[in-house]
């Protein structure tokens, strides 16, 4: 899924290990001063919400307490799910997030256009 599980120096040994559960909370972290920003899922976790956020691009913000975006799904129904609010139809273990994949392709395909559009 992306999610960091190892932190590693410069001649390869691991100088933070990681573990979540299935909605991203972190169950172990060996050295958390060794961490960086990027945890679950290759999100961006803000220590001071405790939530994640896929993109600084994408308004967006996950919560793996609730295991639910904290605003409707950017891409509304086109995510498949009826529940605009549910992270990856609650199918965390099978799943991705199909709208940070659709926003990562939208950028790579038009880098110029999609980042013009980034406030």
């Amino acid at each position: 899924m992306g999610s960091i599980r190892n932190v590693v120096d410069t001649s390869g040994a691991v100088i933070n290990a990681l573990t979540y559960d299935a909605f991203g909370n972190v169950v172990s972290e060996s050295s958390p001063t060794n961490g960086g920003e990027y945890k679950y899922d290759g999100y961006r976790f803000d220590v001071e919400s405790g939530l994640f956020r896929p993109d600084p691009s994408v308004a967006c913000y996950y919560d793996p307490a609730t295991g639910r975006w904290r605003s409707e799904d950017p891409i509304g129904f086109g995510g498949g799910d009826a529940n605009l609010w549910r992270y990856v139809g609650n199918q965390v273990i099978n799943s991705s997030n199909v709208c940070i994949i659709i926003l990562h392709a939208a950028i790579r395909a038009n880098p110029q256009r999609i980042s013009s559009q980034i406030p």
